[in-house]
Parts: C-alpha cells; structure tokens; sequence
C-alpha cells in the first residue's frame, strides 16, 4: 500500500472530514484526468469523480477498504464512466428508434393521405363527361400532347384544348386539393 494510501485511510477512520478533504484534494485531479479517458467532456468526467466522492461518503465506504484507495478509486471511475456511456448509448438507440417509427408514420400518413387524394380524383374524373375525361387522361396520365390525342380521337387540336379546359374547369370547382396533388406530383 501507498503510504498516502496509508495516511488517508488513517485520518479517514480517525477524523472523517479531514480525511475525506485530504482524499478529495490528493485524488481529485488525476481522476478527473483518467475520467477524461472514458468521456466527451471535462464536465463529464469531472460529474463521474464528484459522484464517485459523494457515494464514498454517503455509504462510508472507506471503513471497508483494507486496499489501496488509488487503484479502488481508478476502477470506481472506469466504471463508472462505462456505465454512463452504456446508459447515454441506450438513450441514443431509444432515439434514433423514435426517430425512425416517427418516419414510418408519417410515411403511413403520407400514403393514406395519396390514397385519400387519388381516390377523390378517380371519383371526380368518372363524374367528368366521357370525351372529357378521356383528354384529361391523355394528357396528365399519359402526357401525351395535344395533336396526338386530336389525331386518335378524330377531332380538331382546338376540340382537345376545350375538352381539358372544361374537365379542369369542373375539376377546380370541385376539388382543388386535387389539383395542388397533381401539380406537385
């Protein structure tokens, strides 16, 4: 044994206070230094010594060393310093699987939300008249241009640009969220 280590544990059984200032004072540093080993931060590593200081007073813990108090303390701090990294690691795991079922829902709500709009949309294109709706498929679903639809439904290029304005037109009135979903998508 040390004999600081020997001088320590003496004052600690003898005068309590004394003993523990004198523990705190030779200690503190180094172990604050080595707790800077196993931590991000001096406050960190500083919060693990303190701790450490406290539960040795709090549970007199002193009155069962027989060993060396410096390798008791190192250990205690290693520890200590796992433990916190263990618990700080759990948090972040807890996080980041927060994070991900906060996604996975808001995709859920996302895809209902899609499912909602192009059922409204289907539902609002089968009220549209049957030319009308067939020009609207034409050009938004197939984005096919206005000549080619004027050439396989056998009417003017003017005849198509009418069809869709009208099938937006009944569109826009009734459902405009629809189309802000068909602009973005």
């Amino acid at each position: 044994m040390r004999s600081n280590d020997v001088s320590i544990l003496l004052k600690l059984k003898e005068n309590e206070r004394e003993g523990y200032k004198e523990l705190f004072d030779f200690y503190y540093r180094p172990l604050v230094s080595y707790a800077m080993n196993y931590c991000d931060s001096l406050s960190q590593a500083e919060d693990i010594v303190q701790e450490l200081f406290v539960v040795m007073w709090d549970k007199k813990l002193h009155l069962a060393l027989k060993a060396p108090i410096g390798p008791y303390l190192y250990r205690s701090v290693k520890n200590n310093a796992f433990k916190i990294a263990q618990r700080s690691r759990m948090v972040l795991l807890e996080q980041v699987e927060e994070n991900i079922k906060n996604l996975y829902e808001e995709d859920y709500l996302e895809e209902k939300k899609v499912e909602k709009y192009k059922k409204k949309l289907y539902e609002e294109l089968d009220s549209l008249p049957l030319k009308g709706r067939a020009v609207f498929t034409a050009i938004v679903f197939e984005e096919r241009s206005y000549k080619d639809i004027a050439e396989s439904m056998n009417i003017s290029i003017n005849t198509v640009k009418t069809h869709y304005a009208r099938a937006l037109k009944q569109l826009r009135s009734s459902i405009e969220d629809i189309i802000l979903f068909l602009m973005i998508k």
